[in-house]
């Protein structure tokens, strides 16, 4: 650090770790080395560290995970969707293959929570769908997706394989997504997810909340796993 700059020490390594974010040296959901190991690379004390990186989580520019470390915050996302928005067309016309695989796809009565969130009945049942997408053979997402029977009526499993979720979702029932919220969160990923993506147990991930509306209705609640060093997170947000 510049001892003769007339920033203190501590601003000084604040802007260091800002531009670090900023220029992308610190994506979105890593995690940041220790404050021993930033000591050492900086020559500063451990007091200096702590509060440079202090006043960056209050700027939420950093999460502190507790018995994980600090890693690269994620922002809470809300958003309008566009219906002609695909990207898998954004993909080829990159040269990149987008696919997806079905691990789970299976029919059953709702919880509680989703007779809520869905407006459902008791007698109605939900799809849950497990799926990993992948670009040239790399997975870079793990979706798991929940939606009201109703808007899938006559569709089964190869519909989804064939078509994809959404295109299935307006053939069966005319809804077709307009909005969703997402909250995003940078997390540690479960190991059975890190095992059907097949990436490093622990590494970190976006976790992607999402509930998606058509018609002011709630047609889908999607938990995800985004491998964000595969793929850029912003386009991953918007995917479907």
């Amino acid at each position: 650090m510049d001892n003769h700059s007339f920033l203190t020490l501590q601003n000084q390594l604040k802007k260091e770790f800002y531009e670090k974010i900023a220029n992308k040296e610190w994506l979105p959901g890593q995690r940041i080395p220790s404050e021993k190991e930033l000591c050492e690379e900086y020559g500063v004390s451990r007091i200096t560290v702590r509060e440079a990186l202090r006043e960056l989580v209050e700027a939420n520019y950093i999460v502190r995970k507790q018995g994980k470390g600090t890693f690269v915050a994620a922002p809470t996302v809300e958003y309008t969707l566009s219906s002609v928005f695909s990207l898998s067309k954004e993909l080829e016309a990159r040269g990149l293959e987008s696919k997806f695989t079905i691990l789970n796809y299976q029919e059953i009565e709702p919880t509680e929570f989703y007779k809520n969130t869905f407006k459902i009945s008791s007698d109605e049942t939900i799809i849950c769908l497990t799926r990993v997408r992948t670009i040239n053979g790399e997975a870079y997402a793990y979706e798991e997706s929940v939606v009201p029977r109703r808007y899938l009526e006559g569709a089964i499993r190869e519909d989804i394989n064939q078509f994809g979720l959404y295109p299935t979702m307006k053939k069966c029932s005319g809804f077709f997504p307009e909005y969703a919220n997402e909250a995003v969160e940078a997390v540690i990923c479960p190991n059975e997810v890190a095992q059907a993506m097949g990436i490093q147990a622990k590494s970190a991930v976006f976790r992607i909340d999402r509930y998606t509306f058509a018609k002011e209705k709630c047609v889908e609640h999607c938990k995800s796993f985004v491998y964000g060093q595969r793929y850029n997170s912003h386009h991953i947000i918007r995917q479907r």
